[in-house]
């Protein structure tokens, strides 16, 4: 019985972080048709649809089933498994929803889109604390040396990775292209937060980088605007491309993917064989 002890416990690991996603994912494509612009269009925001507090109520209730699902896996899996779960809702959710070139036709507001970003992050946050009460620190984690402690500075200055990744990727505002290049970028996010806060536990390393994406949209706002004439000519700062969700789904998938596949490479290689 013990020889199929560790086979079974990473069979029902895998099996219900994947129901997980099915879940989660049919749940977000649902509550997509939720969020229409006056084009009749779905998305590209939350707060400047056709009905604001309406969308804003959905899109807390998606969030909110997203972190409770999340936290079920990572009690059943892993911490980073239920955050894997908790940002494939968000994805799901960008990949059904327009994008950037919707906002511009829109006439969008710059500045409530900021607004729009924080409150996303604020989300995750929540969701984060909440999914690592549950499903317990990552044990992958080292133990901080006497006197050891992340400053505010370095979280910030490693949140900040994701906007020159997204700036280098998404050359165009394309949805495949946009949410790959914030997949990177958070993937990159977990690849310098487990190389220089490898005794921190990265709670605050999911929704951070999304938060930094409204600096991304003030300094993008001050270098070209947005307009349908410079959408045409692709003279809009790529910084402006990825909208709240966008940054959200891939940011949070991508740190999740990073910091996992850090944390395998730093396993011994006993411990993985064995």
């Amino acid at each position: 019985m013990l020889v199929y002890h560790v086979p079974m416990q990473g069979a029902i690991r895998v099996g219900s972080t994947v129901i997980g996603l099915l879940i989660i994912g049919f749940v977000a494509a649902f509550a997509s048709d939720s969020f229409l612009s006056a084009r009749g269009a779905a998305g590209p925001t939350v707060m400047q649809s056709v009905a604001p507090f309406q969308s804003v109520l959905e899109f807390v209730c998606l969030s909110l089933a997203s972190a409770i699902l999340g936290a079920i896996v990572a009690k059943i899996a892993t911490t980073n498994a239920g955050m894997a779960v908790f940002g494939f809702g968000y994805f799901v959710l960008a990949m059904n929803l327009s994008g950037f070139e919707e906002f511009v036709y829109l006439q969008g507001n710059t500045w409530l889109l900021v607004c729009e970003l924080l409150f996303v992050a604020m989300l995750i946050l929540l969701g984060s604390l909440l999914i690592f009460a549950v499903g317990g620190p990552f044990e992958s984690v080292a133990e901080p040396k006497e006197g050891e402690s992340a400053s505010i500075l370095q979280v910030l200055a490693i949140g900040l990775g994701v906007l020159p990744i997204i700036y280098l990727i998404a050359q165009v505002p394309d949805k495949g292209q946009v949410l790959g290049a914030c997949v990177v970028g958070g993937i990159f996010v977990g690849f310098l937060t487990r190389k220089y806060l490898s005794s921190m536990q990265p709670i605050w390393m999911f929704a951070v980088p999304v938060a930094c994406g409204a600096i991304g949209y003030v300094v993008g706002n001050q270098l070209t605007g947005f307009s349908e004439d410079l959408l045409v000519r692709r003279s809009v700062s790529h910084l402006l491309f990825p909208m709240p969700i966008e940054y959200a789904g891939g940011v949070v998938l991508g740190v999740s993917i990073g910091l996992n596949w850090l944390a395998f490479l730093s396993v011994p290689e006993e411990k993985q064989s064995g």
